[in-house]
């Protein structure tokens, strides 16, 4: 009982991990900004989607066409986009 128990555990927690970067994935393929505002309301739309844990990763692939612009778990910022164009 117990072995199940922190299997679905770790279940939830890696569908809630990948709900979040397909989601934030998402929202900045679809929604391309650099705006601080925009990034954290896109972070925090991804977050509380990923609390939904299977059902939101379900409600996520399909709501993103099955994964359209893939994973992203952070959002590059103007200072690392320069640095990488050196």
């Amino acid at each position: 009982m117990l072995i199940g128990l922190i299997s679905f555990i770790v279940f939830y927690i890696v569908c809630s991990i990948l709900t979040y970067g397909i989601d934030l994935a998402h929202f900045q393929g679809e929604f391309p900004t650099f705006s601080e505002v925009t990034i954290r309301e896109h972070k925090h739309g991804a977050l509380g989607m990923s609390f939904m844990g299977p059902f939101g990763l379900i409600a996520v692939i399909i709501e993103t066409d099955f994964c359209k612009h893939g994973l992203m778990f952070r959002v590059k910022d103007d200072e690392e986009t320069k640095h990488e164009a050196k």
